[in-house]
């Protein structure tokens, strides 16, 4: 039951992909994130920055964030899958070069300048493009696929805000890249002491990892010392007189280096990107002395900033080390890191109206997701314990169902009306459907003077409750195999007096057919739930079923609870 959220962000999966199975450069990168709205086009709107500068979608820095965090770009260093893959095959659950295009995409803005002052012009031409081999790159909007770009609006945003968003999302990044790295080193010392057979191959796939990640830790470093330089709110931002983050990336990365990144084919060795990661943190570093004042701010304004919040991260500090795994040479600085809200942002162009993944999980808007929807998800995985049963009751009386939002009463009727996650539930947590019937059907609450307010909204959701739950009980009759779970179901529906007598015979008459030829230990169960049902609601069996039911339990006499169905049977027909 488990989802990838990726489904509902189709136009980040696509550009993730296309950089990943195409050599895509960073131009073409932002070609496709630009139309599919993973990157929009924004101006300040406290009127701090007089030029539009694109900016990642706060919708897609969610799941980037969700994602980097989860490792999900981050390559398994050895083999879990047993012994049918030899030991030096990488396992990653995202493409080899995704990683690539994600400072690309957080960082847009270091790649293309938009055209001062940027405006939507139907005919900008297609680009010559960003050669493979050499020259210049094509860093303006003016030279690429301006025929669609045009065609989207400029966004109104506290464009400092979002820039501070990306940072912590490139800073989360930036960790899980430290530690591919440093668990990549481990590796080969292990290797290196063990002197196995297969050594050779397992070193050469570590110092491929080992050089792509160098090269994106570069990347993104670069991208983050340039956007830092060019969003500090000075005096001199109100008038327009400041440079750009593509202006300050361009000063440390040449554009020879950015084409051989991005090219697939002929990557580089492990020892020549080791010393051009040397060489390039070696100016990094100088520029940072030279600056010492302003990083210090800085860092003091980051912790004056976690002051206010109060909102600490647990574990460690974060690391911006020189190589995680060289401690002669180590620049270390302390960034507590916080985690803010993203900007109430609209939807940008290109991404999906509807905020459901398949299993309607995903309410990317919300400060949190519904506990609600998250107890929905629970039960169709684990069976809950009767402490967690409680727990599940207590959610749902502290939710009406008339009084639940629009997206959430969206997300319940998306998982309730699919027959496949009834089955699930049903067949693990059968107490918790009952429980779900009940309050599905349950009527909102009475005023102090007895009198019930209830608006049009109101009762519509009130008749998309009922119907819900009466599908839940027809699933349950109709589709349902007899077996112990829809056994405890048909006796508490019973027992609750959720389940009409018609429908009960339905069931009873289908039962009876499916249980031709099964063992007596099922039959006796299904005895004991007709039994107590027609006890216990004092009804009867229609002539032709009671007929069909004697005949099975009188096949089956060593059960004692076909015994009992049989005498309550014939009593009746008296």
């Amino acid at each position: 039951m488990k989802t990838n959220s990726l489904a509902d962000n189709r136009a980040l999966l696509q550009v993730l992909s296309l950089s990943e199975n195409t050599e895509l450069t960073p131009t073409d990168i932002l070609s496709c994130a630009i139309v599919g709205g993973v990157v929009g086009i924004f101006e300040d709107e406290k009127k701090r920055y007089v030029d539009s500068v694109l900016l990642p979608s706060s919708r897609d820095l969610t799941t980037l964030a969700t994602f980097i965090a989860e490792g999900f770009f981050a390559p398994f260093l050895r083999s879990a899958l047993g012994d049918h893959l030899p030991r030096y095959t990488i396992i990653a659950e995202s493409g080899c070069f995704e990683a690539l295009s994600l400072p690309v995409i957080l960082f847009p803005d270091c790649f293309l300048l938009l055209p001062s002052p940027y405006v939507a012009s139907p005919n900008n031409t297609t680009p010559p493009g960003f050669p493979l081999g050499g020259g210049a790159i094509n860093v303006s909007l003016d030279g690429f696929s301006m025929a669609s770009v045009s065609s989207v609006p400029t966004e109104v945003a506290d464009v400092l805000q979002l820039h501070q968003h990306r940072s912590h999302v490139a800073l989360l990044l930036l960790k899980n890249v430290n530690e591919i790295l440093r668990d990549a080193e481990v590796w080969k010392l292990k290797i290196s002491k063990e002197k196995m057979t297969a050594g050779i191959s397992e070193m050469a796939a570590i110092n491929a990892v080992m050089a792509l990640f160098y090269e994106v830790k570069m990347l993104l470093l670069c991208c983050l010392v340039s956007s830092k330089k060019a969003y500090t709110v000075e005096k001199d931002f109100f008038t327009g007189s400041h440079n750009s983050a593509q202006k300050y990336f361009s000063e440390l990365f040449s554009p020879d280096e950015l084409c051989r990144i991005f090219d697939h084919k002929s990557r580089s060795s492990a020892e020549h990107v080791e010393k051009w990661y040397d060489a390039m943190m070696t100016t990094l570093i100088d520029g940072v002395s030279a600056q010492d004042s302003e990083l210090q701010a800085y860092i003091h304004e980051l912790q004056r900033s976690l002051a206010e919040d109060e909102r600490r991260i647990t574990g460690a500090p974060l690391y911006l080390l020189h190589r995680p795994h060289d401690a002669a040479s180590t620049t270390l600085i302390h960034l507590a890191c916080v985690h803010s809200e993203l900007p109430s942002l609209e939807l940008q162009p290109g991404e999906m109206f509807l905020l459901l993944d398949p299993l309607g999980e995903s309410l990317l808007f919300d400060a949190e997701p519904s506990k609600l929807c998250t107890l929905l998800r629970r039960c169709a995985l684990v069976k809950l314990t009767v402490t967690q049963l409680r727990d599940a009751e207590r959610i749902l009386s502290c939710s009406p169902w008339c009084e639940l939002c629009d997206t959430v009463v969206e997300s319940v009727q998306y998982h309730l009306n699919n027959d496949a996650f009834l089955s699930v539930v049903l067949e693990k947590n059968s107490s918790f459907l009952v429980k779900l019937v009940r309050w599905l059907r349950g009527m909102p609450a009475a005023e102090e003077d007895g009198t019930m307010v209830r608006s049009t909204e109101t009762r519509q959701q009130e008749v998309l409750g009922v119907s819900m739950a009466n599908h839940i009980i027809e699933y349950a009759i109709h589709f349902s195999s007899f077996g112990a779970a829809i056994a405890q179901f048909i006796r508490e529906v019973v027992s609750c007096t959720e389940i009409s007598e018609p429908q009960l015979h339905t069931w009873v008459d289908r039962s009876i057919i499916e249980l031709e030829n099964k063992p007596s230990a099922a039959v006796g169960l299904f005895a004991l739930v007709v039994a107590f049902s027609l006890a216990q609601r004092g009804w009867d069996l229609p002539g032709a079923t009671r007929e069909s039911a004697i005949r099975l339990c009188t096949q089956h006499k060593q059960q004692p609870n076909c015994v009992t169905l049989l005498n309550l049977l014939r009593r009746h027909s008296q």
